[in-house]
């Protein structure tokens, strides 16, 4: 068991909480889609939805077990290998199309999920390698993020840039690198705390400056409640990982091994 988490370490739990209902709620009010990266055969259909709602209901369960310290260990432990187990269903789309960057990406944005929670599942349980391991899924994650501005996103990405910034392409190109330079700079050690909080920042200002005026403008368009809400989830995710990595590199720690 590890020790009592501190003011800091309180506040990205309950952000990442509010990310897992958010998703929860996703999955139960549209179904099964949000899960999947690519549709699945009709034939599944029938399997799925009971499946997907069920994936639903304990997301949003876990979520809510989470904002409170009697219910937030038992949480994570049931929340941990629901997330490994997404992550894993979106592997198949790299082995089936590589060269694509989305297919990169399909992976990223569930990995960036499981490695909040197993920062999380660390605080509580006092596990050696969950910071190492979230590490390397947020660092990788982060920079397929970045890749998929200058991938099949490109013209997307410019589209979702505000009408009032000048340049947008530019804003669209600048913040893909960032996101490369974030990712770099978690998976090899780079002031690895700043890099993860520079990718949170970005993330939670995504989503006020691009998905809540997309949700007000079209509040019935489901992309856009999935969007708005799934990069909150991303976000925090991404504080908490920040949250649970080192500030600095092993070299200025003066570390060997």
């Amino acid at each position: 068991m590890g020790p009592p988490l501190n003011r800091n370490q309180q506040i990205v739990r309950i952000l990442f909480a509010t990310g897992m209902m958010s998703v929860g709620v996703l999955v139960l009010v549209y179904g099964y889609s949000v899960l999947v990266f690519e549709p699945p055969p009709p034939a599944w259909e029938g399997w799925l939805t009971p499946v997907g709602s069920a994936f639903g209901l304990i997301l949003l369960g876990t979520g809510l077990g989470l904002l409170f310290e009697r219910s937030a260990r038992l949480s994570i432990r049931i929340l941990l290998p629901l997330l490994s187990i997404w992550t894993l269903t979106r592997v198949p789309v790299v082995v089936s199309d590589p060269l694509r960057e989305i297919s990169w990406f399909a992976v990223g944005e569930v990995a960036v999920l499981l490695a909040g929670a197993l920062v999380l599942f660390t605080w509580s349980a006092g596990s050696r390698y969950g910071p190492t391991i979230a590490r390397l899924l947020v660092g990788y994650s982060l920079v397929t993020f970045g890749l998929s501005h200058f991938f099949e996103f490109a013209e997307r990405t410019v589209s979702l840039v505000p009408a009032w910034l000048p340049y947008r392409t530019a804003w669209a190109d600048l913040a893909g690198a960032g996101q490369v330079g974030a990712g770099l700079g978690v998976l090899f050690s780079i002031y690895p705390r700043w890099a993860a909080a520079a990718e949170a920042g970005m993330l939670s200002l995504f989503t006020v400056l691009v998905w809540v005026p997309a949700v007000m403008t079209r509040p019935g368009l489901q992309s856009n409640w999935v969007e708005f809400l799934f990069t909150w989830a991303l976000a925090a995710a991404c504080w908490v990982v920040a949250e649970g990595l080192p500030a600095r590199d092993r070299r200025d720690r003066g570390v060997t091994s």
